[in-house]
């Protein structure tokens, strides 16, 4: 009678531990889609990445011969508004690069979230950001305005969204 007893409660237990098997195969399985969903997700992430740094890196460089070749040859000395445009070329870069990299940024962005899931003010701070890592890469990295900039768009996006 004990010998049965003991079969049953042992075929209790192989019939238990049997359910949890299942159902740690059904979690691995949806583990596994979940990583494979990821890993398609990521792939397809970097092939566009890839994508917008080349046709960025390909209209960086047909800017920079369209700049190169306009540059009026009887300019000896600036003036006025070239001085001023010629100097801030210096810190910001070309306005053409700048512009091309602003818009990449901004088209990769909102690419992946929508501008409906931004306010306003989080929009026009998002764009003043693009706007300054456009000049940093078009121009001079190492200028700490633009770094500076930066910091102070965020902040007032940060002071804004505190408000609310």
């Amino acid at each position: 009678m004990n010998e049965t007893v003991e079969m049953s409660k042992l075929r209790g237990e192989i019939s238990i531990l049997k359910e949890e098997l299942q159902r740690i195969k059904i979690v691995a399985e949806q583990e596994k889609k979940r990583a494979d969903f990821n890993y398609e997700f990521s792939t397809n992430l970097q092939k566009k990445l890839a994508e917008v740094i080349e046709e960025r890196e390909q209209r960086v460089e047909k800017d920079r011969e369209q700049s190169a070749s306009k540059a009026p040859a009887h300019c000896k000395e600036k003036t006025g508004i070239d001085a001023i445009l010629a100097e801030r070329e210096k810190t910001h870069g070309s306005f053409e690069t700048g512009a091309n990299c602003t818009q990449a940024l901004e088209d990769t962005f909102y690419g992946f979230l929508g501008k409906h899931c931004f306010t306003a003010v989080m929009q026009e701070g998002l764009h003043m950001i693009f706007h300054k890592l456009g000049r940093i890469a078009a121009g001079c990295a190492t200028h700490k305005d633009h770094w500076d900039d930066i910091a102070g768009y965020a902040t007032l996006v940060f002071r804004s969204l505190e408000g609310e």
